[in-house]
């Protein structure tokens, strides 16, 4: 068998992941942190609307430092080098974070994102992977809910184990589609009149 061709694709994958990482992430870690300073030091003197144009251009950079740090997740559990470090962290610290840090991906649909009161204790966990999963849960959420709408975040205990949920009043995944629901990259199930972009 000629592997040459998949050699070559998986040299310019390669290529590709470390180029992101280099030219793309480093401003990106840069232009996030700018904004963070301008917010501490000068957000109360920011002309009015001007503080919700950073706040917003915060968000986005932040958004886009998380898409990059997703290529490059990918990238290490291809190579086996996926990296997990677990602590002890608090179920409501993890909620509030998910909810603070995603309320702005429904800002355009006017969906909100809404904290369910859960029971307080902790978790062995790695906070990074565990936002990282509530951010993808929540931002597929928002994207099926309807304008209005509402998406829940939450826990619940039982028998000494946690399990987190984002809840929302979309569509669902069609039975036809649940075989593929962890292909990487698979094809929307439902059209764009239903998904927003």
């Amino acid at each position: 068998t000629d592997v040459s061709a998949e050699q070559r694709l998986a040299a310019a994958r390669t290529k590709f992941i470390t180029s992101i990482n280099h030219e793309l992430r480093t401003p990106l870690t840069s232009l996030s942190g700018s904004i963070e300073v301008l917010q501490k030091r000068f957000g109360a003197d920011l002309p009015q609307g001007a503080d919700k144009l950073v706040a917003m251009a915060a968000r986005n950079a932040d958004r886009l430092l998380i898409l990059v740090n997703e290529i490059l997740t990918l990238q290490a559990i291809d190579q086996g080098q996926l990296q997990v470090r677990s602590e002890v962290i608090s179920i409501d610290a993890a909620l509030d974070e998910a909810t603070v840090t995603n309320s702005g991906y429904g800002l355009g649909r006017k969906v909100a994102l809404l904290r369910e009161p859960s029971a307080a204790g902790t978790i062995m966990a790695d906070p990074v992977r565990l936002q990282q999963v509530f951010s993808n849960l929540i931002s597929n959420a928002v994207k099926y809910s309807p304008e209005g709408g509402k998406v829940t975040l939450g826990a619940t205990q039982a028998d000494g184990k946690v399990s987190f949920f984002v809840r929302d009043k979309g569509p669902g995944i069609p039975a036809s589609a649940r075989a593929r629901l962890f292909d990487r990259f698979a094809k929307p199930v439902h059209g764009k009149d239903v998904q927003a972009s």
